[in-house]
């Protein structure tokens, strides 16, 4: 199934900003470092990494920018980084979906809702001239604009999509509750660049700070996000095994993603 790779691309996700979080961690101590090097090649008797004075000082300042983007950032809980890995998570459950639809409209016979598939109207001849990506581009577009997908809160988009292809079921409401909240976060960084504003206070009352304020995505918020999104995956994975005619057996497994989300969250 080419859509289960979203899996491998949130543990990469994952990775990546653990990374990034050392970087900046190491980058509070961005000057002493510069000053370290150059005295340690200079007891090895090695070249001076600065050529001229104003090398050096440059590099000073250069890592004192750093040394105070590190600092706010650790102080602040690394807003900066998690927010940035919220749009992500974000894009990769868009993409996810995306690709799981074509591949369940590729395989018709499957699906629920038949007439409303057979129903997408576009121009023939552009279709007909079109590749295979371009076609399956234009089917999900249509897709999503006879089911309102647009419309609909949350993930609330997505199961819109999924429910004629033969894959509507049941999303534990803990993490309906956090992909809905996602859907915001991700839309208020994105459009709004972090600042509350009235729309993201009626719908996120539970974390929003005040009107004007920018919302600071935590650890705990992205780590929220991230095993809610990947339960939706799992969930999906399992779902499109029943309709395949299997018989799986993920239950222990959500359970499990299902616990790491704290139990108060959003009450």
């Amino acid at each position: 199934m080419a859509w289960d790779i979203c899996v491998d691309d949130l543990i990469r996700l994952d990775v990546f900003v653990e990374l990034c979080r050392g970087a900046l961690d190491s980058g509070v101590g961005a000057k002493e470092m510069v000053d370290l090097e150059r005295k340690a090649l200079k007891v090895l008797r090695k070249p001076d990494p600065f050529p001229t004075e104003e090398a050096y000082k440059s590099a000073i300042a250069h890592a004192e920018k750093i040394e105070q983007f590190s600092q706010s950032e650790k102080i602040l809980g690394y807003p900066y980084l998690y927010s940035l890995g919220t749009i992500k998570i974000w894009s990769i459950l868009e993409s996810g979906i995306d690709d799981l639809a074509i591949e369940c409209i590729q395989a018709m016979d499957k699906c629920t809702d038949v007439e409303l598939l057979r129903s997408l109207k576009g121009p023939l001849l552009d279709f007909y001239e079109a590749s295979d990506d371009e076609r399956n581009e234009f089917l999900i577009t249509e897709l999503k604009l006879s089911v309102k997908a647009s419309l609909k809160p949350g993930i609330g988009r997505f199961e819109a999509i999924l429910k004629p292809l033969g894959l509507a079921g049941e999303v534990d409401e803990k993490v309906r509750k956090v992909l809905f909240e996602l859907s915001n976060v991700r839309n208020l960084i994105v459009h709004k660049r972090s600042v509350i504003d009235k729309r993201f206070m009626s719908a996120c009352p539970w974390i929003a700070t005040g009107l004007g304020d920018n919302l600071c995505v935590t650890r705990e918020i992205y780590l929220n996000f991230f095993h809610a999104a990947f339960w939706y995956f799992l969930e999906l994975d399992r779902r499109y095994r029943l309709r395949q005619g299997e018989e799986p057996d993920h239950e222990s497994i959500l359970n499990d993603f299902v616990s790491r989300i704290p139990a108060t969250i959003q009450e």
